[in-house]
């Protein structure tokens, strides 16, 4: 039965400190002079105090999910270590818009307020329990998204970035909420809980029942935009060009990882029962976003387009963990859970480090433009490489354990081609994150490849630069640190 004396408050806590704080981002934001500090204060108070409410959160839960407002919102370890994972993204973009905020002060509320807000899209996401929900949290994590890819007012390719990015995330909203009402159709629910635990919905849930299958589709494409799967793919490297590139970072991290564990509490828990109706699809989804995404970053000469394919690649080596969820859901979620901390660390550290040379030069970020990087800039050499060999898998950073665990729940879950195909195109992708490495260490800067200024201004992108290489080392060398706190997550959804 809902709890509605004491319960429900407790689970809407981290999402009403997150709202409260971007409020205060906000409107702080416009008072004069003050106004970036105080956006950017409110930012961090908030995030610190939303990260203690979720630690009380994983004390007080024990063993046992609860569920709360009428059901629509479960409270278990693996939403709040979720949650835990978006607000680690949300840190790395408030860092690295420091750098982006000094020649746009005015926009400081606009920024961390919006930031803030996808965050609480991206925890209500985590924790939904309801598909109307998860349909809420998805939007109130997109809306924002929209306005942040095009906070650039004056940069023509911010503004097309936006425009991409609301015009494809309306059409996979419309998608989305088609097949919920399909779904609802279908099972004469929208809970999530009653579809994972009641009997009567074995028959809803078979795959004679057409009005399932069109809806969970369809509930597929919304959710598969999101997380950048192919063929929905098409927008993820436009977009991350084009948008301030601390928003690109913060796209490629939290938002992504809301989405799949979205798609993880759909498919991999309260579908399981109808495991032989999608698992094909989530195979050749599979195959195809990571074969795509790679030969695509091949011919990549530009880094924000290389890191945009190679977050198309990532996810989907991440699909795996769904895909073998029926067979072993609480290993499944482990994997999953280590994959997206990983994933978030390398990913807001290579972009990073995009951030701080763009404060060297106009334009764009070539590959060329790393050349002699090693002489010039040693510790910053140092941080990209350490998060291009992580990205690329190799041992023993982090990325490479993220790898390892989601093609051992791949390979006990029956899975051997789709993992021989997944670790092959890991190879392929070695081969452009090596390219990075070769440029700054084995290659001269000609005299077109030079900085047209020293980088300054920007101590707190250098402080995360530096916080994820170590974070991504740290973790690499001791797994245990995430993956027995993944375990304890996914042990709630047996």
């Amino acid at each position: 039965m809902p709890d509605f004396g004491l319960l429900s408050p407790i689970a809407a806590m981290p999402m009403a400190i997150l709202s409260v704080a971007a409020l205060v981002a906000l409107v702080g934001g416009t008072l004069g002079r003050r106004g970036p500090a105080i956006a950017r204060i409110s930012s961090m108070v908030g995030l610190a105090l939303t990260a203690a409410g979720l630690a009380s959160l994983w004390a007080d839960r024990g063993s046992r999910a609860l569920l709360a407002f009428t059901d629509t919102l479960v409270l278990d370890n693996f939403g709040v270590f979720a949650s835990a994972a978006f607000l680690l993204g949300a840190v790395f973009a408030v860092l690295l818009g420091d750098a982006y905020l000094r020649d746009h002060a005015r926009l400081a509320g606009e920024y961390h307020g919006l930031v803030l807000l996808a965050t609480v899209g991206m925890i209500a996401m985590a924790m939904a329990s309801d598909l109307v929900v998860a349909f809420l949290g998805l939007e109130l994590l997109s809306i924002p998204l929209y306005i942040l890819a095009g906070l650039s007012a004056r940069d023509a390719r911010s503004n097309e970035a936006s425009l991409k990015y609301l015009l494809l995330g309306a059409f996979g909203s419309g998608f989305l909420l088609f097949g919920i009402a399909l779904l609802f159709g279908a099972t004469g629910t929208t809970l999530l809980s009653d579809m994972v635990g009641d009997p009567r919905l074995r028959m809803a849930l078979s795959p004679a029942n057409l009005y399932f299958a069109a809806g969970a589709a369809m509930l597929l494409v919304g959710i598969g935009f999101k997380a950048g799967l192919v063929p929905f793919h098409m927008w993820v490297p436009d977009v991350y060009q084009g948008a301030p590139t601390p928003v690109s970072a913060f796209m490629a991290t939290g938002p992504k990882a809301a989405a799949f564990v979205l798609l993880f509490r759909v498919f991999g828990q309260a579908f399981a029962g109808a495991a032989e109706q999608w698992t094909g699809i989530l195979w050749a989804m599979a195959v195809a976003t990571m074969t795509v995404a790679n030969l695509a970053a091949l011919r990549q000469t530009e880094l924000k387009r290389l890191l945009a394919y190679s977050s198309i690649s990532h996810a989907g080596t991440i699909l795996l963990a769904v895909l073998a969820a029926p067979k072993d859901r609480a290993g499944s979620a482990q994997a999953l859970l280590f994959y997206v901390v990983a994933y978030a660390l390398m990913k807001a550290g290579a972009f990073g480090v995009v951030v701080w040379l763009q404060r060297q030069q106009e334009g764009d970020v070539s590959i060329a433009s790393l050349r002699g990087l090693a002489s010039r800039q040693p510790g910053m050499a140092l941080a990209m490489g350490v998060l291009m060999f992580s990205l690329a898998g190799v041992p023993p950073m982090a990325g490479f354990w993220a790898k390892a665990w989601v093609f051992s729940e791949a390979l006990q879950a029956g899975f051997l081609g789709l993992t021989i195909l997944a670790v092959i195109n890991s190879v392929v992708a070695a081969r452009y994150y090596l390219r990075v490495v070769v440029a700054m260490y084995m290659e001269e800067a000609g005299a077109a490849d030079q900085p047209t200024a020293e980088p300054s201004g920007c101590p707190s992108a250098i402080a995360a630069i530096w916080l994820a290489a170590a974070l991504t080392v740290l973790i690499g060398l001791v797994p245990g640190l995430v993956f027995v706190l993944g375990g304890q997550a996914g042990a709630m959804l047996r």
